[in-house]
């Protein structure tokens, strides 16, 4: 839990404290507060947070395309 202005979105996970125990926190808390599921390596093959964001982003929204198109 770090201030904004301490986070580097462009530092390789890794550098971050991010090992495969802290990825499944992260993978249950996406699940739990964002609603979308990852599997734990896709988080772990993300090179840092932004692109970490753009993979929750791009599952949150086939999430409700696939909802307004009464798939789900």
């Amino acid at each position: 839990m770090r201030p904004d202005s301490e986070v580097n979105l462009e530092a390789l996970l890794a550098s971050t404290g991010l090992d495969s125990l802290v990825g499944l926190e992260l993978k249950n808390w996406i699940r739990r507060w964002i609603g979308v599921e990852l599997t734990s390596l896709e988080i772990l093959n993300c090179a840092n947070l932004q692109a970490l964001g753009s993979v929750v982003r791009d599952k949150l929204v086939g999430k409700y395309q696939a909802r307004a198109m009464g798939r789900w």
